[in-house]
């Protein structure tokens, strides 16, 4: 910043920079002795008018500056509570998510139950109720097999061998005799047979 100004001469700042380092502020002293000119009221006017308009503008810029850091404390304000409602609204949906687990949970556990329950009471009547019956029909169905492979079947077979051997001797006995052969020569089953001469 320039420095005081002392009749029209003044100190100035003056950087200096090296290359490759960091600038540095030097004082530069006024002028020991100044010719007096006739531009030199109007720049030290123009440059004092400049130095209270600096002055205002400082003063709307950290008057801006603070009205921007309220509004931006605003917003963050603001931002922290719909922080906190965010955190609760999900609060709530996830004891609400649970609560709708842990019902549907139950009521699954209680469904399986009845099924299970309902499962095992047709799985009893199914045993002591339907096959039972069914057992003693199929035992009664092999018992009324074995008794007609073994009982009935013989019996007709034996009933109608002795009936086809009775027809077999009444036929043989009453049997004309074959043709060229006398009729003395054929002899009964019953009758014995000629000594031969």
């Amino acid at each position: 910043m320039p420095g005081d100004v002392v009749d029209g001469n003044r100190a100035m700042k003056v950087y200096i920079a090296a290359p490759g380092a960091h600038a540095m502020t030097a004082v530069r002293a006024p002028l020991h002795h100044m010719e007096a000119t006739k531009r030199a009221p109007l720049v030290t006017a123009q440059e004092t008018s400049l130095r209270g308009e600096l002055a205002e503008l400082e003063a709307s810029t950290r008057a801006r500056n603070r009205e921007m850091a309220k509004h931006l404390e605003a917003i963050d304000e603001r931002g922290t509570r719909w922080e906190a409602k965010l955190r609760g609204e999900i609060a709530e949906e996830q004891d609400g998510h649970d609560a709708v687990v842990q019902r549907f949970d139950k009521a699954l556990d209680a469904m399986l139950s009845d099924e299970m329950a309902s499962l095992r009471a047709m799985i009893a009547v199914f045993h002591d109720a339907s096959i039972p019956p069914l057992e003693e029909e199929s035992a009664v169905n092999e018992e009324t097999v074995e008794t007609f492979f073994n009982v009935t079947v013989p019996d007709v077979v034996d009933k109608q061998s002795g009936k086809v051997s009775a027809l077999g001797s009444v036929a043989a006995v009453t049997a004309p005799p074959p043709t060229g052969v006398a009729a003395d020569a054929v002899t009964s089953p019953a009758s014995p047979r000629p000594a031969p001469h």
